[in-house]
């Protein structure tokens, strides 16, 4: 949902209909987010459970270096371009996830 808000967002040259997109991609984020976190904290020994959820931050913490390199991808092949690149490329690493991952699969 956070991708297709997002695509549709970047491709959209109506500004009322990149307001919708926006929406849905604002309604979508959270909708990921919520199950990875709940994921992360029931298969986490419990000991081990704020250590788990502080090196799941990081990545998190790093999706400016994403928008510097989203700068500069749109510099170099334009927007619609870098949407479809940075879209599609989020759908392939959560597929090769899911299909190298047995328990991101019973989940």
């Amino acid at each position: 949902m956070f991708g297709l808000g997002l695509a549709g967002f970047g491709l959209s040259d109506t500004y009322w209909l990149s307001l919708v997109f926006l929406f849905v991609a604002g309604i979508g984020f959270p909708l990921w987010v919520t199950p990875v976190v709940t994921l992360l904290q029931d298969h986490s020994v419990p000991e081990y459970r704020g250590r788990v959820m502080a090196v799941y931050t990081i990545p998190l913490q790093g999706v400016s270096i994403g928008w510097m390199l989203g700068g500069v991808l749109m510099d170099l092949i334009g927007n619609y371009p870098t949407v479809l690149v940075s879209v599609f490329g989020g759908w392939v690493v959560g597929g090769v996830a899911l299909v190298a991952s047995r328990d991101f699969r019973r989940a």
